[in-house]
């Protein structure tokens, strides 16, 4: 509703709307649209849906995307992650045009982005952070 409403006092921004099914729903041609569909993204909104968490924060990090998403819970890998983070998505409208009407800061949150999930979520940080786990705890059970 929001989104629709700012679209239509900015037709000048292309704003793709849409549901996406589950993880599992999706086919190898759909992830490949999705994909594209990212990289070519600004800003991507992240609604919590079922969940606090959801993978379409990660894949609009990965793609660096400014984020905007509700609160996220206090996770090790989501400590400091450059987003957003509104209560109401009634204030939407508000914070799009402050982004869009700011170049540099989508710059800056752009790089951020990118930056954060090369460091703290890419899938390299993410396995060696599981081998370290799991080799530690196994040396405690030597």
């Amino acid at each position: 509703m929001y989104l629709k409403k700012f679209q239509a006092t900015h037709p000048e921004f292309k704003i793709e709307l849409s549901m996406t099914g589950g993880y599992h729903e999706r086919s190898k041609k759909d992830e490949q649209s999705y994909s594209q569909l990212m990289m070519n993204t600004k800003i991507c909104l992240v609604p919590r849906g079922t969940s606090f968490e959801t993978t379409r924060l990660f894949e609009g990090m990965k793609y660096g995307c400014v984020l905007v998403t509700e609160a996220l819970p206090d996770r090790w890998y989501l400590q400091g992650v450059p987003a957003i983070q509104i209560k109401n998505w009634q204030k939407l409208t508000k914070i799009l045009k402050e982004l869009l009407d700011n170049q540099d800061l989508m710059e800056e949150m752009h790089h951020k982005s990118l930056n954060f999930w090369q460091d703290k979520c890419c899938e390299n940080v993410v396995a060696d952070y599981i081998v370290n786990k799991l080799t530690r705890e196994d040396s405690q059970n030597l």
